[in-house]
């Protein structure tokens, strides 16, 4: 019993010390995480230019990892300012880095600049930190597939849609555009993406596609998973 209620008021603490902290727009990190033996920098930024220069921030002078868990601080360190604390011309702000790559333990944490009570968002620190970021961005093509329905489980709710331009005279049956009443000049141009989110297609960049992904998966076929939830998914090759 004595147990459980401690664990119940350091739950309460830990939480009212995090939401003491405001989340932060001027504290920067990578919130697709960092690997443990990469480098990890967290980007502050105080606005001198721009839409966001009628805010201002003046960082604290030390700064903390915390574990989002358990509220610990567990590395702590100074910042840099950066060139000399002028202003960036393409952002339009003053900026200084807080470098934490000696800080490699896995788990969830944020930066927090306790002088000013300002946290970051939280990210994670692990070894398959892009696993679900290659994912999401493999399962793009899946939604940007010409002349297929995109229907669940495969699409999420609100993204579902039935195939297009698979009426009379489009993908399957596309006649040249100088002969368009010529029934000799079809041709079946269906498949392939959609490009930028219109209704284009071009063979130059979908070879792009085609050879980028090629060359990805030939550097590490064992980063491409088998379970991106396609249609093609557990057929026992990488999606």
């Amino acid at each position: 019993m004595r147990i459980k209620l401690l664990t119940l008021i350091l739950g309460v603490v830990f939480s009212v010390a995090a939401t003491a902290q405001e989340l932060s727009q001027f504290i920067i990190v990578d919130q697709f995480g960092y690997l443990p033996g990469v480098q990890k920098i967290a980007i502050l930024k105080d606005p001198q230019v721009g839409f966001d220069s009628d805010t201002s921030y003046s960082p604290g002078s030390v700064f903390h990892v915390v574990n989002a868990r358990t509220g610990e601080k567990v590395y702590s360190g100074s910042i840099t300012s950066w060139n000399g604390g002028n202003t960036d011309p393409s952002s339009g702000d003053k900026a200084w880095h807080f470098d934490f790559s000696d800080f490699s333990q896995p788990g969830s944490y944020y930066i927090l600049d306790e002088e000013n009570g300002l946290r970051s968002y939280e990210f994670d620190i692990a070894n398959n930190v892009y696993n679900d970021v290659l994912k999401q961005a493999m399962r793009m093509f899946f939604y940007q597939r010409v002349g297929f329905a995109k229907e669940a489980p495969y699409a999420e709710e609100g993204w579902t849609d039935g195939a297009s331009h698979i009426g009379p005279l489009q993908d399957k049956n596309c006649r040249s555009f100088f002969d368009k009443g010529n029934p000799d000049t079809e041709k079946d141009l269906s498949g392939g993406w959609y490009d930028a989110g219109d209704y284009n297609k071009y063979t130059n960049w979908t070879a792009h596609y085609v050879i980028g992904m090629i060359k990805a998966y030939s550097e590490k076929p064992g980063a491409w998973g088998d379970n991106y939830n396609i249609p093609e998914s557990g057929n026992g090759l990488p999606d």
